[in-house]
């Protein structure tokens, strides 16, 4: 994937697969070139615990393990969003993800699976959901369904912002229940070791 960055006065444009991403005033870009998508060190910037504030108070947090070793090396996280502490500040849900080598169709493939539980931890779904990473690049990550399969998700997108002031990851969650595609964004702050 060629990757270039544009520094100017005022901010930084990353340009990668032919599409620009105006970055905010002092962001660059974490860029690692040695990695492929179906390799699990292309998204090892996922790893740590990250935190945000929604505008309405609620908190969501998300944390990932460092990778395993092995022939099929993974990473695990957990997702909470807790209620603002005016309704309480209860967890109101979690989710546990993988993300896994796997050998699809003689294809290396990042799979990337994920459950959502009731604070009980009573499932939501009957089965996982399952997503592929189809562009990975050591700083950024997309995923989406296999194709032929039906979902809910229509792609999740996770980017790493770097600065002086910290790190900062963005996702973005597209779903479409049947009437039309819903965007879901998050602004995660990492948290100190």
């Amino acid at each position: 994937m060629r990757r270039t960055l544009i520094a100017g006065l005022s901010s930084t444009v990353l340009v990668t697969a032919g599409a620009w991403v105006a970055m905010p005033d002092g962001v660059v870009p974490a860029v690692q070139d040695d990695a492929a998508p179906g390799d699990i060190d292309s998204i090892a910037f996922l790893a740590g615990a990250w935190r945000m504030v929604r505008d309405d108070g609620s908190v969501c947090e998300e944390t990932w393990s460092a990778r395993d070793e092995g022939d099929h090396a993974s990473m695990m996280g957990m997702f909470r969003w807790t209620a603002p502490p005016e309704r309480g500040g209860a967890s109101r849900f979690v989710e546990i993800m993988t993300m896994r080598e796997e050998d699809v169709d003689g294809t290396p493939t990042l799979v990337y699976r994920l459950r959502h539980f009731g604070i009980d931890l009573s499932p939501w779904e009957e089965t996982p959901i399952v997503l592929y990473v189809v562009e990975a690049d050591g700083a950024s990550l997309l995923m989406k369904p296999p194709a032929g399969t039906e979902s809910d998700v229509v792609s999740i997108a996770y980017r790493l912002q770097q600065s002086d002031e910290g790190d900062r990851m963005i996702v973005d969650a597209v779903f479409d229940h049947g009437d039309g595609p819903s965007p879901l964004g998050f602004a995660f702050e990492r948290l100190a070791d």
